[in-house]
């Protein structure tokens, strides 16, 4: 350690005591000092990034984390731009796309919360951008649309229980109770969840499901 290493200096230069403890206080305030700027500069995310992105500003990671910290503390204005200048960097990283998408469904304009889900699943096709998309089109009682969404993700990600559950949920709220039945069941047994063995369980009771 650093001890170590003066303690080896001390012994090939024969640095008399009281100049050794004179020494080792001020190596001692020096990384204080320091670590006191960098934690100040870490405490949050946010100070991170805003911190680095002054000489980083065309990196598109630190756009998106920083665009992300703004969209999670509510400020979705700010976050747009942030997740705006990212995706013109790089438009190839889906997840810019989808906080795009959150940040206007956040400000309740869902036609361009709609407009870049889809861009998220045309670039990426990621698992979260067929269910946000979906979720959408569920609240928006656009139920067909929904299920098309969810028919798509289902078949990208067979294995992903999310679709499966939110697609079982189209095909019972559009009144195809059996097909529904037959999502649900596959999803319980790709993984017995609470979840699944809720909405499993709601279909065979004719009753109504309640998704988080």
């Amino acid at each position: 350690g650093l001890l170590g290493l003066i303690a080896v200096f001390v012994e090939i230069i024969k640095i008399k005591p009281k100049v050794l403890i004179a020494l080792i206080l001020i190596i001692v305030m020096i990384f204080s000092i320091r670590t006191i700027t960098l934690n100040e500069d870490w405490r949050t995310g946010y100070s991170l990034y805003t911190h680095d992105i002054v000489v980083a500003k065309d990196n598109v990671y630190l756009n998106g984390l920083l665009g992300n910290e703004l969209l999670n503390a509510g400020k979705y204005d700010e976050a747009l731009k942030y997740f705006k200048k990212a995706s013109i960097i790089d438009p190839s990283q889906w997840r810019n796309w989808i906080n795009m998408g959150a940040a206007y469904y956040s400000k309740g304009n869902l036609k361009l919360a709609e407009k870049y889900f889809r861009k998220a699943i045309e670039v990426g096709r990621p698992q979260m951008g067929y269910e946000r998309l979906g979720q959408l089109y569920i609240e928006e009682g656009k139920l067909t649309e929904a299920r098309t969404v969810f028919q798509e993700g289902v078949k990208q990600y067979p294995q992903y229980q999310r679709l499966q559950l939110y697609l079982a949920y189209s095909e019972y709220n559009l009144h195809n109770k059996q097909r529904a039945l037959e999502i649900a069941t596959k999803a319980y047994q790709t993984s017995s969840t609470p979840e699944a063995l809720y909405v499993l369980t709601q279909i065979t009771n004719d009753q109504e499901i309640k998704l988080k």
